[in-house]
C-alpha cells in the first residue's frame, strides 16, 4: 500500500482497542505515507474525551492514547489548502465539512482514503475516488 489519508474514525482504532482495531493497525503499518487534515487531532481528542466521559477509558489510558496520536507518523495537512474543495463537497452532499476535509485531502494528494465511516466512504466514491476508498470492515 502506498499513501493514505486517515480519518479520525480509522486513527482512533489505532489508538484504543475496539472492533476493527487490528485491521486498522495493519493497514496503517503497510502505508508508506500517511496524511490527514490537521483537524484530525481535534477529532481524535474529542473521540477520546467521549470514551473517557462514558467510562470507557481511564484518565491514564486517555493520556496514553493522546500521546500515541501526537507521535503517530503522519503529516498534518493545513486546512486552508483543503477548505475550498471540502466546502464544495459538503455543499454538494449536504454533509459535515469536517468529514469532507478528508475527502478533499484524498483528492488533492491522490492517496487512498481509509475510514470506518460508511457514509463518508460513499461520498468519497461518488466524487470519483472509487478504488481509492478503503472502508474498514468491508
Amino acid at each position: 500500500m502506498t499513501g493514505l489519508v486517515a480519518d479520525a474514525s480509522a486513527l482512533v482504532k489505532c489508538l484504543v482497542e475496539e472492533p476493527g482495531s487490528p485491521e486498522a493497525v495493519h493497514i496503517m503499518r503497510e502505508a508508506t505515507n500517511i496524511v490527514a487534515p490537521d483537524l484530525v487531532y481535534a477529532e481524535c481528542a474529542n473521540a477520546l474525551w467521549k470514551r473517557a466521559r462514558r467510562g470507557g477509558l481511564s484518565g491514564v489510558d486517555t493520556e496514553t492514547a493522546l500521546a500515541r496520536l501526537t507521535e503517530y507518523p503522519m503529516e498534518a495537512l493545513p486546512l486552508a489548502d483543503l477548505t475550498a474543495d471540502a466546502l464544495g463537497i459538503a455543499l454538494r452532499f449536504d454533509h459535515s465539512i469536517y468529514d469532507c476535509y478528508y475527502v478533499a485531502a484524498a483528492i488533492q494528494t491522490g492517496h487512498t482514503l481509509v475510514t470506518a465511516d460508511r457514509v463518508l466512504a460513499g461520498i468519497a466514491r461518488e466524487v470519483g475516488l472509487g478504488e481509492q476508498v478503503l472502508l474498514l470492515g468491508e
